[in-house]
Formats: structure tokens, sequence, C-alpha cells
């Protein structure tokens, strides 16, 4: 038993002194942040090429509706939408456009979501030309409101309109006609008489919308 003990002694603190060596090792770096900084910067060419390549395709674009090339700016805008937003499309063009040519975008952008009817889309679209302090053409506006009745948006569709009148905006027939087709789809006579008598009173005569 005594050799035994004897024996067992060194490999213990042969144990020991592995143990520690081990533990004084360095420790080894983590890869994750040297990952991470390699990829940030991949990331933002990626977005920066991204970003340049819609501008191309905006530029392109507005060079189509200027030259009243309707149903070609609309393929290429159909295109567009399958990968960017409502807003990402508005601002990009607002950032990279002259000026002078944001109405003309702006309207066709709304009248393109209304046409389609993706009231969501066409909602923020006329909320951003509210916001910069501009109003679309009424033949947009028109699009905008009917595809808010086809989704049954009612209420939405009397805000816009109402919005629109207390602006000072002058609408049309078409435009009456959904206010009071919204009014009666809520139940709400007397607010469809009302807006009748809005349309007597610009000299209107309201229509079977």
């Amino acid at each position: 038993k005594r050799r035994v003990r004897l024996l067992l002694l060194p490999t213990k603190f042969r144990s020991i002194r592995q143990c520690k060596f081990l533990c004084s090792l360095p420790s080894a770096r983590p890869l994750h942040n040297e990952t991470a900084a390699v990829a940030a910067p991949a990331a933002n060419e990626a977005a920066h090429a991204t970003d340049e390549n819609l501008q191309q395709h905006l530029r392109k674009l507005r060079i189509l509706l200027q030259q009243n090339r309707t149903e070609t700016a609309k393929r290429l805008l159909n295109t567009l939408i399958r990968s960017n937003s409502a807003s990402q499309l508005y601002t990009l063009y607002s950032l990279s456009s002259p000026p002078p040519t944001k109405p003309i975008f702006s309207s066709f952008l709304l009248s393109f979501y209304a046409e389609l009817k993706l009231p969501d889309e066409a909602t923020e679209v006329y909320d951003l030309i509210k916001r910069d302090g501009n109003f679309p053409s009424l033949y947009a506006f028109n699009l905008f409101l009917e595809s808010l009745v086809s989704s049954r948006q009612y209420n939405k569709t009397l805000e816009v309109f109402l919005d629109a009148v207390n602006s000072g905006i002058r609408v049309d027939k078409f435009s009456c006609g959904k206010a009071i087709q919204s009014a009666v789809k809520l139940g709400d006579l007397e607010g469809a008489v009302e807006q009748m008598r809005r349309m007597r009173k610009c000299g209107i005569k309201p229509n079977g919308f």
C-alpha cells in the first residue's frame, strides 16, 4: 500500500502542473467580432449598389413620364414595386430627381397603386404627398377614392374627401359621388344629403355614383 501511494503522488503532481500550464495559455480570440467587422462594410456596399440601381430605374421612369410613354412607365414601375416599398420609391425619387418632375411622379405613383387596388400603399403615398404640402392631380385623387371604396374603407374615404374639400381643393362630380356612396354604405343618410347639398352649392349635379 505504501508503494502504491508513493507511485500515485508524482502522477497527481504532474496533473496539477499540467492544469496550471493549460490555464496559463492565452484564450482564443472570438471570431464573431472580426466577422461582423468584415460583414458590415460589405452590407453597406450592397445597400449602396441597390440604391444606385434603383436611382437609375427611377431616372428612366422620369424620362418615360416626360415622354408621355405611360404604358411603358407602368411596366417598369410594376417591376420596381416588387422589391421596394411605396415610401422608398417616393423618397428616393424626391432625392434624386429634379423638383419640377415630382408632382407628375407622385400622382402617377398614387394612381398606379390605386388602379392595382392596393389602398394601403396608395394611402401611404397620399400621406407623403400631403406631408410635403402638395396635392395630387384630381385624376389620381379620384382613383384613390375609388380604391378606398372598393376595399370598403368608407370612413377613410369620407375623411380623405372632407380633408381635401376643407383644404380648398375643388373636387368634381366623381369625387362627390364617392363621398355620397360611402355615407350611404355607412348608413349615414344625413351625411349623404349634406354631400348632395355641397355638390349643388358648387354647381355640380349629383349623379348615380
